[in-house]
Parts: structure tokens; C-alpha cells; sequence
């Protein structure tokens, strides 16, 4: 049966209205992961030029410090914020330019912007030792894998469904013992360990 026989069993209003839909997230889509590598590599390289210290930058800067003030710099431009004032997702997108500085641009221009984060935490699980974010990024490319459908099919624990009751509890956990340098103030640090405490309890008293 061919897409047109398949596609002749629904509306045709509703066929129209999806596929301009469509086109038009994937166009969104590609212009968000076009901005997204471009914000990763300027940060990447304003590190490494002026604070790194390794090329003589004028002034040396902790790392946490600078995703810190770029991300600072990057959501006073906005009327919302589109990275976390912790500096993780700074870090994240230049951890991304760093990993894939020398994949051929045509490899980029095939997959999203998810796909390549996908492939570099795939290949950092234990089970899939030996295996490069590269390899993961060929197997979408040839089996014309979404970002979710590649994570499915490579990532064990996936497979494996967890329980809501695990996953708040996980999730709890890491809270508690979270360093949360990003917060100065050693009050609000220890009022928010004491908030997850409390509520890891309730969920301990109700299991």
C-alpha cells in the first residue's frame, strides 16, 4: 500500500491542514537547532580564547562560573528564560559542539539537534562500551531513526519500564544530595534539602 493509499483514508481538509502543520514545526525545528549550535560553539569559543588560560586569554574564570554569567548574558536578552541560570544547559550545548567539532556538516544538516545529544549519552552508558556517538548517529541516518526511536533501540534500561514510585524516589534522592552550588545562600541550600527530605517521608509513609 503507498503513502497515497494510506492517506486516502483520511480527510482531505484534515491531510492539508497537518502536513502544512508539519512543515512548519520541522522548519522551527531546524532554525531552533541551527541557534542552539550556534550559542554552543560561541560560548565554547569565548572560553577557551579569553578564560581557559590555555591561550593566553586576558583573564582566567572557573568554568561553573562562566556558563553562570553566559547563561546570565544569553536570558537578560529574552522575556523568558531558554537556558537554566545554573549554567547546566550552557554546559550541555558546548559539551555538544566540543563532542561533535569534527562530524562532517552533512551529518549535522541530516539529524536534529536531539539526535547528536542523544548519541553522546548513549555512548557513555557501560553497556554500549566501544561504541562512538558517531556510530549512533550512522545507525539513524540508515535506519531513518527519530532522536526517541534511536534512544529506544540502544538504550537498555528503556526497555525495561520503572515504576513511578522508583522514579520519584530516584529523583528525590539526587536532590537531597545535590551540592546546588549554584545557590549562595547556605540558608536557602539547606531549606531545600529540607523540603525533599519532607517530601521523600510522605512518599515513604504512603508506599
Amino acid at each position: 500500500m503507498t503513502v497515497i493509499d494510506t492517506l486516502s483514508q483520511l480527510r482531505p481538509q484534515f491531510v492539508k491542514a497537518i502536513r502544512t502543520e508539519a512543515r512548519a514545526y520541522a522548519e522551527a525545528q531546524g532554525s531552533a537547532d541551527a541557534h542552539q549550535w550556534a550559542i554552543g560553539a560561541l560560548a565554547l569559543a569565548e572560553w577557551r580564547e579569553q578564560y581557559s588560560g590555555e591561550n593566553g586569554g586576558a583573564d582566567e574564570m572557573p568554568k561553573m562560573e562562566f556558563y553562570q554569567l553566559a547563561s546570565e548574558a544569553i536570558n537578560s536578552a529574552l522575556p523568558f528564560p531558554i537556558v537554566a541560570q545554573s549554567g547546566h544547559t550552557l554546559r550541555l550545548w558546548m559539551s555538544i559542539v566540543e563532542t561533535y567539532e569534527h562530524t562532517d556538516t552533512a551529518i549535522r544538516d541530516a539529524l536534529t539537534y536531539q539526535h547528536f545529544r542523544n548519541a553522546k549519552r548513549l555512548a557513555a552508558m557501560p553497556e554500549n562500551e566501544g561504541k562512538n556517538p558517531d556510530y549512533f548517529l550512522a545507525q539513524a541516518i540508515t535506519g531513518q531513526l527519530t532522536a526517541d526511536e534511536m534512544l529506544e533501540k540502544y538504550d537498555p534500561k528503556r526497555s525495561e519500564p520503572v515504576h513511578e514510585y522508583d522514579r520519584v524516589v530516584g529523583w528525590l534522592d539526587s536532590l537531597q544530595t545535590a551540592k546546588l552550588s549554584w545557590i549562595r545562600d547556605a540558608a536557602q541550600r539547606k531549606a531545600f534539602v529540607a523540603h525533599a527530605t519532607a517530601m521523600r517521608r510522605i512518599i515513604e509513609a504512603n508506599q
